[in-house]
């Protein structure tokens, strides 16, 4: 059943082409990029149902708004043109067979839970999960990008104590939890970042029901079923690492017990 819209995003990238066919099958495919990402000469719009060209942001205050800014606009304007029961979200630099299980992901999904890909989740970081797949009900990722681009526009980058400037995927989990209302517990200790990069310095809240958040809301796209892949990290030589497979196992791993 037709009943899934795939939104591909990012700078345009021809990676992602063979997998057209198969996605065809579950929904429609909707590129949404800014016309900077795009060189009109390599788009063939046969293999989409729509293209989408989203303005950039002109405020230099918002953080890191170049990339953030437009991950979320990008995403959040084409999930905004959705009629589908389920979204799932990808860039276009990434290729990916056997998408039958992602579809059965979002169906075994009765929580409606955060659904995201194991690529570089990192459980020596508190809410840093994943941003590459993130997949589910319609309303819910409506709910997170809208959340999410609210946030930022805003500057009201701090939820329950965890603050998202870390990084786009605690930014986006943070979305999630501020859409669902969901609250932290007591604070337990504080987690302290040090960006080196940007010389900034950031602390998180640790709740002390940090292990029954992460249980209860996450759930895993094994990226090892989607295979055969094709991955093409393009940003500070990134290190794909799917070795996480269920939220039980990231507090298993994890240091915060």
């Amino acid at each position: 059943m037709k009943n899934t819209t795939f939104i591909l995003h990012g700078k345009y990238d021809t990676t992602h082409l063979p997998m057209c066919e198969e996605l065809s099958h579950y929904g429609n495919i909707i590129v949404s990029t800014t016309s900077r990402n795009l060189n009109s000469d390599e788009l063939d719009r046969e293999f989409y149902d729509l293209v989408l060209l989203n303005k950039e942001s002109t405020d230099p205050g918002i953080y890191n708004h170049q990339n953030i800014y437009n991950h979320i606009n990008s995403v959040l304007n084409a999930a905004k043109l959705c009629n589908s029961t389920y979204i799932v979200k990808m860039p276009m630099k990434y290729c990916f067979s056997n998408i039958e299980y992602i579809i059965r992901c979002l169906e075994k999904n009765e929580s409606n839970s955060y659904l995201c890909s194991n690529m570089t989740i990192n459980p020596e970081m508190p809410f840093h999960f994943c941003d590459n797949i993130i997949a589910g009900k319609t309303q819910l990722i409506r709910g997170i990008f809208q959340t999410a681009y609210e946030m930022l526009i805003n500057y009201d980058l701090i939820y329950e104590g965890i603050d998202s400037r870390i990084c786009a995927e605690i930014f986006l989990f943070a979305s999630y939890l501020k859409y669902k209302k969901l609250k932290m517990g007591s604070t337990k200790y504080f987690y302290h970042y040090a960006d080196y990069i940007r010389n900034k310095q950031y602390d998180i809240a640790m709740p002390e029901n940090y292990q029954s958040i992460v249980t209860n809301n996450l759930k895993i796209i094994d990226v090892d079923c989607l295979a055969p892949y094709t991955l093409n990290p393009t940003f500070n030589n990134l290190k794909i690492n799917n070795d996480i497979k269920s939220a039980e196992q990231l507090i298993e791993l994890s240091r915060y017990k």
